[in-house]
This record gives structure tokens, sequence and C-alpha cells, in this order.
């Protein structure tokens, strides 16, 4: 019986620190999405000529850093340190925005760039919720920045003309 009792706490202990490690992976997906967003977006504010849609904006960039700041958070106390994103993906989304700016920097083209931001977020954040067996917190973040990138879509669409 001892043997038993020896194999049931390894297996508890084994299937904690896989959860840990899941968490782990979870919340660096958050952080990296969420910061992503709020890099293209500021990156994108100067193209905006519309009040309405850069005070939109800036809303969703402070709600991406917030998400980023919750999942930073959770790792710090979880031991783990946020994993940024490289230098040149960094870069390439500023070029991807300048890039897709250069002949069109109407409100409406801001709208669908940030549109379909959020659906490769979206894409990228179910993929993750579906996939990562995480603890019910950091699935529940997750799902929370799912649910924002999607209002967000819907709340872009009236830019769209």
């Amino acid at each position: 019986m001892p043997s038993d009792n020896i194999s049931s706490l390894q297996n508890t202990e084994a299937s904690q620190s896989s959860t840990a490690s899941c968490d782990v992976a979870m919340l660096n997906r958050i952080y990296r999405d969420a910061r992503i967003g709020a890099e293209t977006i500021d990156s994108l504010l100067p193209h905006s000529t519309s009040p309405s849609l850069t005070a939109s904006m800036i809303r969703q960039m402070y709600r991406y850093r917030g998400f980023a700041h919750m999942a930073k958070e959770e790792l710090r106390r979880k031991g783990a340190v946020p994993r940024r994103a490289s230098p040149m993906s960094r870069a390439s989304i500023r070029l991807g925005v300048a890039t897709h700016t250069l002949f069109d920097d109407s409100n409406s083209h801001i709208a669908e760039l940030l549109i379909n931001g959020n659906t490769m977020g979206i894409i990228d954040m179910t993929k993750a919720v579906h996939s990562i067996p995480s603890s019910q917190q950091a699935r529940a973040l997750g799902k929370e920045l799912l649910q924002f990138e999607e209002n967000s879509i819907e709340h872009m669409k009236r830019y769209l003309h």
C-alpha cells in the first residue's frame, strides 16, 4: 500500500507541474497577443484623422495593455518571465503598418486593418484555449481576451465605409 500512496503522490505532483507549465504557456500567449495588439494600435494611431476612431483605438490599446499586465503579473507569481515578441517581430508590425497605410490611410482602412488584426488574435487565442490544458484561471483570462477582440471587431465595423 505505501507504494500506491507514493505513486499517487507522484502522479498528483506531475499533474500539478504539467498544469503549471501549461499555465505559463497560456499566459505567455495572452501576454504576447496583447502586446502585439497594443503595439499595432500604437503604430496605427498617427494615421487616424477621426477623433472618435482615435479615442476607440486608445481605449483598445489600454485594454490590451491591461491584459498584458495581468498575464505578466500572473507569470511572475508563478516564477516565470514573460516572453516578449522578438525585436524582428515588433519591427515587422511597424513595417506592416507603414506598408498597409502607404497608399490608403483612411479611417475606414485603419478600421479594416484593426479588424484583420483582431481576427488573427481570435484565431490564435481560440487555438490556445482549445489546445493548452491550463488552469481555469489562465483559461478564463484567455477567454476574456477573446471576448474583447470579438467586441472590438463589432465596434470597428462602424468605421467601415
